[in-house]
């Protein structure tokens, strides 16, 4: 996260601050965990899809401008 903050890409504190109460380790397989914060995309063979990078969740928040009592979904492929 912090190099996400670094390099500008997550400047909204109402998103740092949701993005430091949700483990992205939690939505990935326990064998990909230990790569979960790299700001790279994780593909997930066993279920056909990829998790996007850390940054790109931080550009779409930031265009979303979310307030209080909203949530998001991100559905890929």
């Amino acid at each position: 996260m912090k190099s996400l903050v670094a390099r500008g890409a997550l400047t909204n504190n109402r998103i740092l601050e949701a993005w430091a109460k949700i483990p992205r380790g939690d939505f990935v397989p326990e064998d990909q965990a230990i790569n979960a914060f790299n700001d790279s995309p994780l593909r997930l063979e066993s279920f056909g899809f990829n998790i996007s990078a850390p940054h790109m969740y931080c550009i779409c928040l930031e265009a979303l401008d979310p307030q209080p009592g909203m949530s998001f979904l991100d559905i890929g492929r």
